[in-house]
This record gives structure tokens, sequence and C-alpha cells, in this order.
């Protein structure tokens, strides 16, 4: 092979395994909220009833702007109007009982603006 096409590969392989990489660290997104809902349950399939984060991204990272408990189902919903609209939205769990740490994050976020979203159901793991 000559040099170029080993250069042209090379970067090719570099690039698909960046896009790769940053596709399975981040959520999928759904679509555009003016209302969002999800649910979480523990890694055992258990609903988690605890509390559950609304959270905007902003400035390079996830801001917390609401909360609220889940109820028996660990399944939440917000109504969304004004500026939130204008931000992508997740829900997450970062949840403290003593040391034990529960943590997670909806598996889809919203675009910013006025559809209804499922942000599916995402797994609450205890660290």
């Amino acid at each position: 092979m000559n040099n170029i096409l080993r250069r042209f590969l090379a970067g090719l392989a570099l690039s698909l395994a960046v896009l790769g990489g940053s596709h399975i660290a981040a959520p999928e997104s759904a679509s555009a909220a003016s209302y969002v809902q999800g649910c979480f349950k523990h890694t055992n399939g258990s609903a988690f009833n605890r509390t559950i984060n609304l959270d905007y991204w902003a400035n390079g990272r996830w801001n917390r702007v609401a909360s609220q408990e889940g109820i028996y189902s660990g399944c939440v919903s917000w109504n969304i109007s004004g500026w939130l609209q204008s931000y992508p939205l997740q829900m997450s769990v970062n949840y403290w009982v003593g040391r034990t740490r529960f943590h997670g994050q909806s598996p889809y976020y919203a675009y910013a603006g006025s559809a209804r979203a499922n942000l599916g159901t995402g797994w609450v793991y205890q660290s």
C-alpha cells in the first residue's frame, strides 16, 4: 500500500472510533419538548420511586432545573414552557442513602422546541 492510502485508512479508523465512542457515552435524542416523560428502574427491575431530576444542557454540561418523586411505577412527567423550551432536556437520578449513591440518566434526551417527548426508561445504578 502506498503512504497516502495507509494514512487515509488510519484516519478513517480513528474517526470511526471517536464517533462510535461518543455515541455510546451520550444519550440518544428523542424529540423537541413541551412535555417530557420517562421512568427509572433499579438494575433488579423494580421501579425507582425516589427523587428524579429534570436537567437542561447549557455551558457544556447538564444542569438540574427541577426534581420530583417518582410514583410507584418509577415514572414522572413535566410540562415544559418558557425559556426551558430553548434547551435540550434529560432526566437523571443522583440520590444518596447514607453512604450509598444511586445514579443514572434517561436513555434519550429531548431537543429544544415544543413537542412531546418520551425519554425512555433509565437504569439506576448503585455505588
